[in-house]
């Protein structure tokens, strides 16, 4: 009988690692995105303004987490140092 491909190759690895990287990406999103809209929950029970501070925190976390996400992906410009990202 055949032998199996092994699943332990470079490209395997490879995709492991991109994997967990736009997974935890997506997590991050999510959680910057509930995070400014429970804060903005919380201001809007304190204001009585339901629901403008709520929405405001979706899409301010909804940016942020954008931003960090664009910042994490792209390549560092050129002539910059790894470390000072």
């Amino acid at each position: 009988m055949g032998e199996e491909p092994s699943d332990a190759g470079p490209d395997n690895d490879r995709s492991r690692s991109d994997l967990y990287r736009f997974s935890g990406a997506g997590v991050h999103l999510a959680a910057t995105i509930g995070v400014f809209a429970w804060l903005g929950s919380l201001l809007d029970g304190k204001l009585e303004s339901r629901p403008w501070f709520l929405l405001a925190g979706v899409f301010l976390g909804f940016g942020l987490g954008l931003y960090n996400m664009i910042r994490k992906f792209l390549p560092p410009p050129s002539g910059t140092h790894p470390k000072d990202r």
